[in-house]
């Protein structure tokens, strides 16, 4: 039910003064990650290290925000500083 409603259309702006609804999904499935969600951001060592753009970002980029391996190759992965 939680799923269903925070993918309703409209449900991502403000109404009436209510905040917006935010999904929490932690998955091991980094291809169902990237289907399921707006935005991506991933935590190491209790730190957000990484901002990515799920219409964008690889698999292989999140693994490596989300190890702490540096590759120039995440081009898709915006890090936090």
């Amino acid at each position: 039910a939680a799923w269903t409603s925070a993918r309703r259309p409209g449900s991502g702006t403000s109404c009436a003064g209510r905040p917006r609804r935010r999904l929490l999904l932690v998955s091991a499935d980094l291809d169902e990650l990237i289907g399921l969600s707006d935005s991506i951001k991933v935590m190491l060592r209790g730190r957000l290290v990484a901002d990515a753009d799920p219409a964008t970002v690889t698999p292989e980029e999140l693994g490596a925000a989300m190890t702490g391996a540096t590759d120039d190759a995440t081009d898709a992965v915006e890090a936090v500083p």
